[in-house]
């Protein structure tokens, strides 16, 4: 689990440094309104299923578990997105944008770290 958290953080430092770096040298015009927000949030859920996902025992449990994860994911995802659009109109695009970019990076990363772990008890 501890190697989760580091991958975890390590992807999240990388993300809000080459976004910084992409900005101050002119490859991108703007970064997100919630740049950071989103970053943080994502991760953070990320994190928050995973612990839940990892300590799962039951693995009759688990897909009923992940599904479940997933779903109230998505929902609190599609309200922070609402929230977006609706303070940022302007920018909501590219918020979304870069929203749905950290959800599949995370995600990746979720899914690759708990397939070690269901691989592994085979």
């Amino acid at each position: 689990m501890n190697r989760f958290f580091i991958a975890i953080s390590g992807v999240v430092f990388a993300i809000l440094v080459s976004g910084r770096i992409a900005f101050k040298s002119g490859w991108i015009i703007t970064l997100p309104s919630f740049f950071y927000e989103t970053t943080l949030l994502v991760a953070c859920l990320t994190g928050v299923i995973f612990i839940y996902l990892f300590k799962s025992n039951n693995p009759s449990f688990f897909v009923q578990l992940y599904l479940l994860s997933m779903t109230v994911k998505l929902l609190a995802c599609l309200g922070y997105n609402l929230f977006m659009m609706i303070e940022d109109r302007p920018g909501g695009v590219m918020n979304v944008l870069y929203f749905l970019f950290n959800y599949f990076v995370f995600t990746f990363l979720e899914i690759a770290f708990l397939y070690r772990k269901i691989s592994d008890k085979r």
